[in-house]
């Protein structure tokens, strides 16, 4: 049986991650995750994923429209593939924030006062874990682990825009790390005390808040007056708050598209960014967080649940949830398995079950086939989106933004230490 060779460390090239002209804003990449490392070629999984076959980039790019403005101002292009990145995709469009570096001062900034107000001590449930547990053990490897998000899903934000949305990066951490180690009783009382945290004070009500609670209510205000001429910023927080509402996972799922459909609702983590359920397309969860964090780093005033883009949206939900998962697989598996959650909530795991495979490096491969056959429905609905008279330049500008984001949700799995640990280490950075 063919094998998925593995990455090999030596082969990574520096030069040619980006440009020389653009090298002085790169964020140094200091690991190289292969995630697919000896497991089976996809190829031999026809029946699950018929149309999962590799499409060149080229081919992708050719219907991507000139890059918007925003982008160029705000960002560099990488070339993870020539730089002999492990790249289980047929997309290979990327870029990087320039303003990476206030981003994750401001990340480690919010995880300080998190890990030191008083207030962010009570615990919660059978862990005994709080706020500031889970912000403390953060802070020593966030430039190498999530922090890195903010800097690779949206590349068309501005200094500011990029700021806000890594504190939302934080807000949805913590709180997802609290979350999943508890029950169904417990979970209610978190998002109720969370959720309060979220809420803007009144000028009166700031005089007695902690250098965090401050902090939090600054963002939220920046928040609503970066757009306060429009609602994307609204949308983020309104997003945010139907996230940390949304309901531990049911027992069972009978079907791949039952667990999909709770999985886009259910993606606490960024990576999995983009939602829109297939069945009546409603926005729900963490949907109408994610959707509004690309809305809001555009400074876009669109109705993110335009009729025109719904097909494609729901692809790019679809697609992200697959990469997550296949990155995710082995660190969320152990885990379950030593029981420090209490949830397997992976497509990988679903996969498995749904197709009766033997084991899981066969449920990965089968999964990395239905994600490439994702890949050409992306392709194919992009080309009709481009050649539709009816399509908006802000419209496309936004699905655009959301390719962006599908292809970092991807890079920064790789590059970051979050699911490789210290043995995806390079010997050399990139």
């Amino acid at each position: 049986m063919d094998m998925i060779p593995s990455s090999n460390h030596a082969d990574c090239r520096q030069e040619q991650l980006t440009s020389p002209e653009t090298n002085s804003h790169l964020w140094e990449v200091l690991y190289s995750y292969d995630y697919m490392s000896g497991c089976p070629d996809p190829s031999i999984f026809a029946k699950v994923a018929p149309d999962g076959t590799i499409k060149s980039p080229a081919f992708f790019k050719l219907f991507m429209k000139e890059i918007t403005p925003k982008i160029n101002a705000n960002s560099i292009p990488l070339h993870p593939k020539e730089a002999g990145l492990p790249w289980h995709t047929s997309l290979n469009i990327m870029s990087q924030n320039k303003h990476w570096k206030p981003a994750i001062a401001l990340t480690s900034r919010l995880l300080e006062l998190f890990a030191a107000d008083e207030t962010a001590r009570n615990s919660f449930g059978r862990k005994k874990k709080s706020y500031a547990d889970i912000a403390q053990a953060e802070i020593g490897h966030v430039h190498d682990s999530w922090g890195r998000f903010s800097a690779y899903l949206w590349p068309a934000a501005d200094q500011q825009r990029l700021e806000l949305l890594a504190a939302t990066l934080v807000f949805i951490m913590i709180f997802d790390d609290v979350w999943e180690m508890n029950e169904d009783d417990t979970i209610h009382k978190i998002q109720v005390e969370y959720i309060s945290r979220l809420k803007p004070a009144d000028a009166s009500a700031m005089c007695n808040m902690t250098p965090l609670q401050a902090l939090i209510s600054n963002i939220v205000w920046d928040i609503h007056n970066e757009d306060k001429w429009g609602n994307g910023g609204k949308e983020v927080i309104e997003g945010l708050i139907d996230f940390c509402n949304h309901p531990p996972p049911p027992k069972h799922f009978t079907t791949l598209r039952e667990f999909l459909d709770y999985r886009i609702q259910d993606a606490g983590m960024p990576y999995v960014l983009v939602a829109f359920a297939h069945i009546n397309h409603k926005l729900d969860a963490d949907s109408s967080y994610n959707l509004a964090c690309i809305k809001f780093s555009l400074g876009s005033n669109l109705d993110i649940g335009g009729p025109r883009i719904a097909h494609f949206v729901s692809l790019v939900s679809d697609h992200v949830c697959y990469a997550n998962d296949l990155a995710s697989f082995d660190k969320e598996k152990e885990a379950y398995v030593n029981g420090d959650v209490l949830y397997l909530i992976n497509v990988v795991d679903m996969v498995q079950k749904v197709f009766n495979l033997p084991d899981s490096n066969s449920a990965k491969s089968a999964a990395l086939a239905i994600q490439l056959e994702i890949e050409r429905q992306i392709v194919a609905e992009l080309s009709r989106l481009r050649a539709s008279n009816d399509v908006t330049s802000e419209e496309f500008e936004y699905v655009e933004g959301l390719v962006y984001l599908l292809v970092g949700n991807i890079f920064t799995s790789v590059v970051s230490c979050r699911y490789g640990g210290e043995q995806a280490r390079l010997c050399t950075t990139l």
